[in-house]
């Protein structure tokens, strides 16, 4: 048999040059060998050396430059496996009598797909090829083609960068263009023990200098944290005729008092807190103002369901002609999220189409009626906001106004409710006058949609274009039902 061996002894130790290695090293055969003396094949193979209490290993090993054996100086793969160390590497080991030392061998640049030798041979460097997961310190680049999880806290010295669909972003800079000036925590006004003095407790917040017509630089935007401690016992330097005075902290942490409330720049450029008011030397009041940092997208949602839906533009209701039908034009409309599912690009702005005449469902205070209707129904209507459609009593003239509700669905049969009035009038002029005053229940259901407009109207209309028998009257953006 032509196959001729080598004696190969390895000592692997830990950075500290002490402490044994525990683990193994595994030597792999990545091609048949032909035999070509004997005429013998061998498969692939693989050798595991484990490693002693010392941290050695010896293992016998076919040579790889036996010109006897073809092809002719080929290649292990080593895979090295201890608690510190995991690696694999490219060897050949030339036969030698003696032992060979695994130190010596000399690590190559090699492609296992092509089995080429692809560069020069890199000669051993343990110091720099691997890192301790204890601690350590890398000095050149970290390529990983895999998921990297980080237990703890992670600081990057420089500029962290992230490539996502093929482009590449500095992740930091990224995220200070959506960073607005605010507190993050604290920052509470309270009147002190004597209370002619204010406290301030600790705060924490963000000032972001941020100019996007600006110079493109590593200052813009300029952050700057500000983590201020607290202050007790601060006396009022306004005169004691001022009665309100404003808290503000700068960039650089003090305290700032002004009578004016804060303009649009120190909102941008300091941490306003709130207010307090004194009369004769004494605050008697205190009222924390921040601006919140927190939970930009549920401060965007709070703002519109306070202000609700309104119309845009368009939407004026008015009379068909001579019956008891009206049209509406065409028109849009602002309802939160109502448009995402059709136009994610322009989700909160929904177009109402126009009808003549329009086809909706009446509804009273506490029920949509289910069918779609043309026709107003002058003579009813829902008294107190009760839920119960009543004629409407008194002579021909009595009068109610009737609510056009406008909602940002889809299918136009959806978009208009009309809801009954509650209040009678004994005539149309007085009932057109009370718009906007009184009181009056919305339903419910309609806190996601907009009142387009009112249509005051007596009980025995029959022709709405009339302004003897019907007005109509066009609501504003947040007019009161």
């Amino acid at each position: 048999m032509a196959l001729t061996t080598v004696t190969l002894h390895g000592e692997l130790l830990d950075l500290d040059g002490l402490t044994p290695a525990v683990g193994t090293v595994t030597f792999k055969t990545l091609i048949e060998l032909n035999d070509t003396v004997d005429n013998i094949t061998y498969p692939p193979a693989t050798f595991v050396a484990t490693l002693d209490l010392n941290g050695e290993f010896t293992i016998v090993l076919p040579a790889t430059d036996n010109p006897d054996i073809t092809p002719l100086n080929w290649v292990y793969q080593v895979f090295i496996s201890t608690a510190t160390w995991r690696e694999t590497i490219y060897v050949q080991l030339p036969f030698a009598p003696g032992t060979t030392e695994f130190a010596d061998l000399v690590r190559l640049d090699y492609d296992p797909c092509t089995g080429q030798i692809l560069g020069t041979p890199v000669p051993p460097d343990d110091a720099a090829l691997f890192v301790l997961k204890a601690g350590d310190t890398m000095t050149g680049n970290l390529i990983i083609n895999a998921n990297l999880q980080v237990s703890g806290d992670a600081n990057v010295d420089g500029t962290l960068s992230a490539q996502y669909q093929g482009i590449s972003g500095d992740i930091v800079r990224l995220l200070s263009t959506a960073l607005s000036t605010g507190v993050t925590s604290g920052g509470n006004i309270t009147i002190n023990a004597n209370p002619a003095l204010i406290d301030i407790g600790p705060t924490a917040g963000w000032i972001v200098d941020y100019n996007s017509s600006g110079t493109i630089g590593g200052t813009n935007p300029q952050l700057t944290y500000v983590n201020f401690a607290g202050q007790a016992g601060i006396a009022l330097t306004g005169p004691p005729t001022q009665t309100t005075t404003w808290w503000l902290i700068d960039s650089a942490g003090t305290v700032i008092q002004q009578a004016a409330n804060p303009s649009p720049t120190q909102y941008r450029t300091h941490l306003v807190l709130g207010a307090s008011a004194q009369f004769g030397g004494a605050n008697f009041l205190v009222q924390d103002l921040p601006t919140i940092q927190s939970q930009p997208a549920a401060q965007f949602v709070d703002l519109t369901h306070a202000l609700g839906p309104f119309s845009k533009s368009g939407n004026q209701i008015s009379a068909n002609g001579v019956n008891l039908m009206i049209d509406k034009a065409a028109g849009s409309m602002f309802a939160r999220a109502f448009n995402q599912t059709p136009n994610y690009l322009d989700p909160h702005n929904a177009t109402l189409t126009a009808q003549s005449p329009v086809s909706a469902r009446r509804a009273t205070a506490t029920a949509v009626l289910p069918a779609l209707e043309t026709l107003i129904d002058v003579a009813n209507y829902d008294p107190g906001g009760l839920g119960v459609v009543t004629p409407v009593g008194g002579g021909v003239n009595t009068s109610t106004n009737f609510r056009v509700w406008g909602f940002a669905s889809p299918t136009p049969g959806d978009q208009v409710t009309i809801q009954y009035g509650q209040n009678t009038y004994s005539t149309l002029a007085l009932a057109a006058d009370s718009i906007g005053t009184g009181s009056y229940i919305p339903n419910p259901l309609f806190v996601d949609g907009a009142l387009l407009g009112w249509i005051s109207v007596i009980r025995s209309a029959t022709n709405l274009s009339d302004p003897n028998q019907a007005i109509f009257t066009r609501a504003g953006k947040f007019a009161t039902p």
